[in-house]
């Protein structure tokens, strides 16, 4: 029986879904505008998945072969996102590090994963960049050869016992066990996914970003979850009607000791899916 590859499967979500919008990002991520009325804006899945092949591009004119490990030291971004889109286009291998590491444990990583390229916030291309690039392109067979079971994510464990420990996960894997989660999860194509992990973790990745992908969702693009920013949270979800959420025991119990008598808060959650 003819299977599938991993990136055909992702590719065809894309495709099923291209008018429909992927992300909407908030003002505080967006690039900089003159005007702060015009901050923050939608993406389709068709748009995404061109700034994701432009991104691919991008990477192989600099010479970055099928199989290559990306060391990818990025904040949260509507790009971060993209680039692991790229990675799956273009057959490369991303390993997302935290941005605030210190240099010592930075320097052990490279060492154990030998990256072909380190990627930083200030060498991403933007997103109009990204675009350029995807002009002209061959579609997502001109870049990697689509093999399922080949590497594509290495996430480190947190080295609170130990060393940190690279864990392997191939395009398969991942998009294969996000559809299944979609599924069990309820996650559909009417959800509206909140994004405020981290996006070197897994959960920043495969909960908020795969799932919703595989099953057709919108996720709301917002600043990275901080004590500081909790008098914040519940702004973008209100706005944008987000409908499902990801939280920690952690976060789920700070919210609730600062939100449980705020009426607009209930009334807002009576709306998620279950």
């Amino acid at each position: 029986m003819y299977r599938t590859t991993a990136l055909e499967g992702l590719a065809r979500s894309f495709e099923q879904n291209a008018s429909k919008r992927l992300l909407i990002v908030a003002p505080s991520l967006s690039e900089p505008t003159e005007n702060a009325e015009q901050a923050g804006h939608e993406v389709s899945y068709r748009d995404f998945w061109r700034t994701a092949e432009g991104m691919a591009r991008w990477l192989a004119e600099r010479g970055i072969t099928p199989g290559a490990r990306l060391l990818v030291q990025l904040e949260n971004s509507e790009h971060t996102l993209a680039l692991y889109l790229a990675c799956a286009i273009g057959g490369y291998v991303a390993c997302p590090i935290d941005p605030t590491l210190p240099k010592p444990q930075i320097a052990k990583i490279v060492a154990a994963i030998k990256p072909a390229l380190h990627i930083t916030d200030a060498e991403l291309p933007s997103q109009r960049e990204a675009a350029k690039l995807s002009k002209g392109g061959h579609g997502t067979g001109a870049f990697g050869t689509g093999e399922s079971d080949e590497d594509y994510l290495i996430i480190f464990s947190s080295g609170s016992t130990g060393e940190p420990k690279g864990i392997v996960h191939s395009l398969r894997s991942i998009s294969e066990s996000a559809a299944s989660y979609a599924q069990l999860s309820g996650t559909n194509a009417d959800s509206v996914v909140y994004h405020h992990f981290p996006m070197f973790y897994m959960a920043g990745i495969f909960n908020m970003f795969f799932c919703p992908v595989m099953a057709g969702a919108t996720i709301v693009v917002g600043p990275r979850f901080s004590r500081p920013q909790m008098l914040r949270f519940w702004q973008l979800p209100i706005k944008h009607r987000v409908n499902s959420l990801t939280l920690t025991p952690t976060m789920a119990h700070s919210l609730c000791q600062l939100y449980r008598r705020d009426e607009r808060i209930l009334e807002h959650l009576c709306g998620y899916q279950s």
